[in-house]
């Protein structure tokens, strides 16, 4: 029931011609998007790509709400992948700061993956990121 729940996520801006989809047929932002959301498919693990969540009376959109079926828990995984731009590295710890404040701490309900130009996305360590999200 809970994949079946009805929710807007962000808009695409009308010039992002970009053609990032799914296994599930969705569109997302960017190539490694891609790729957390076809591992969580692959896995069978429910999410949401930019399910609207209101912390601090402000609107975000995580990147990825997960449920945690055994534990009936959702659980965020942002992907931050410009981390070799200053402001969006500010902008990141930003929004970490946001969750944290709303008792959604790192390493509990809230999980990151992280990309510059020169460290890619290791699907790796984002399959053992997705098992231990699921042990916490």
């Amino acid at each position: 029931m809970w994949q079946r729940e009805e929710y807007h996520g962000l808009r695409f801006r009308e010039d992002d011609d970009s053609s990032f989809y799914t296994d599930r047929g969705e569109r997302v932002r960017s190539k490694s998007e891609v790729i957390i959301a076809n591992t969580l498919h692959g896995l069978n693990i429910p999410y949401k790509y930019e399910r609207p969540l209101i912390l601090s009376g402000n609107t975000i959109h995580p990147d990825f709400t997960i449920l945690d079926v055994e534990h009936r828990k959702e659980k965020y995984l942002e992907h931050f992948g410009m981390m070799g731009n200053s402001g969006y590295v500010v902008n990141a710890a930003e929004k970490i700061r946001l969750f944290e404040a709303n008792g959604l701490f790192l390493g509990e309900r809230l999980f990151c993956t992280f990309e510059t130009d020169r460290l890619a996305l290791d699907t790796r360590e984002l399959k053992q990121l997705i098992k231990r999200m699921l042990r916490a």
